[in-house]
Parts: structure tokens; C-alpha cells; sequence
């Protein structure tokens, strides 16, 4: 395949990169198990942002710059402030896997309270329809 970027060779040298790796992996599919499975994630992902902070825990955004918020909209913004942030040098890093690996949180506290306030907004009555459709599918990634 040629898409007129990159070049077959270069497509399969890219996945191969991700087959071979001990510390990184790459899911062209389903995510559930992944997310259910981790202790941690460290990403740069938009959508990201918002799915993995209802396991309600550490994360870290890999942006260098606050400039990722240009692309964001109120809600992605507000999603990014309760992640850890990445610095330049991509110094945070190794304190950052140093703390999941001691199961030290610094962000559990501001990522909880985010998560409870998004649920007060949208999901104000405990017996709603909608209420009923998120925990339902929040137990799938929480237990």
C-alpha cells in the first residue's frame, strides 16, 4: 500500500517499531480490557482526555506546551487541567511512573472531584434513564 505519504515499507517498519517494543503497545480495536487492565496511562490523545478519566486514575498528557488547548474545547480543557502534564525534556515522565509504581496518586483528589461534578451535571437523579445507562457502563471498565 502507497497512500502517497508513507511508503509500504515505512507503514510496516512503523508497526513492526510497535510489535517488537516492551513498553509500548498499539490497539487498532476494542480498548476496554486495556483501560480496565492498566494502572496508569501516559498518552497524547484528544478523546483519551475524557475516556480514561472516569477509571479515575493517574494520567498523564504528553503535550509540551499548554498550546494543546487551542484545540480543545471547554470540556477537553477541562479534562486536561485534571491530568498530569508532561514538561519540556519530557522531565515529569520518571517521577511520574516512579509514583504509579509506589501507588502514590497526586492527581486522585482533583480527578475525583472532576468526575462527581460531571456526573451531578448530567446525571442529576440517581433512578434517571441516563444515570442507569452510565453506570451500567462504567461497570464495565471499574469492575
Amino acid at each position: 500500500m502507497n497512500d502517497g505519504v508513507w511508503s509500504e515499507d515505512k507503514i510496516v517498519d512503523f508497526y513492526n517499531i510497535w510489535q517488537k517494543s516492551e513498553n509500548k503497545q498499539l490497539e487498532l480495536g476494542a480498548y476496554i480490557d486495556i483501560f480496565k487492565q492498566s494502572d496508569a496511562m501516559i498518552h497524547d490523545s484528544g478523546s483519551f482526555l475524557a475516556e480514561y478519566l472516569y477509571l479515575n486514575k493517574p494520567v498523564m498528557h504528553l503535550a509540551e506546551t499548554e498550546e494543546v488547548t487551542n484545540y480543545l474545547n471547554d470540556f477537553g480543557i477541562s479534562c486536561y487541567n485534571v491530568c498530569s502534564k508532561n514538561n519540556t525534556g519530557n522531565l515529569a515522565i520518571e517521577p511520574f511512573i516512579k509514583d504509579v509504581i509506589n501507588n502514590i496518586d497526586r492527581g486522585f483528589e482533583d480527578r475525583n472531584k472532576f468526575v462527581e461534578l460531571l456526573k451531578q451535571r448530567y446525571f442529576p437523579s440517581i433512578n434517571s434513564p441516563s444515570n442507569f445507562i452510565f453506570n451500567h457502563i462504567n461497570s464495565y471498565f471499574v469492575n
